[in-house]
């Protein structure tokens, strides 16, 4: 049984060190993907540690989802 698809947001704040941003998004995709939740992300190719820091980040996130939205049950 599919339980949905969520858009994931992961923010970091530039102060804080990314390796923190790098392992709890890891840790968020892992359980998501292991209770069978499909999940759209911001890359690590797209943004610094695949997380959101700033506007720019913020957009193409944003774009993501827009291109994504009929798949998107919701956003975490």
């Amino acid at each position: 049984m599919k339980k949905g698809t969520l858009g994931v947001i992961i923010g970091h704040r530039g102060c804080f060190p990314g390796g923190l941003a790098e392992k709890g998004r890891q840790e968020v995709v892992e359980t998501l993907r292991k209770e069978g939740i499909d999940i759209l992300i911001a890359g690590n190719r797209e943004t610094k540690y695949g997380a959101i820091e700033n506007l720019g980040d913020a957009k193409k996130c944003a774009n993501l989802f827009r291109q994504n939205r009929e798949k998107i049950d919701g956003i975490l």
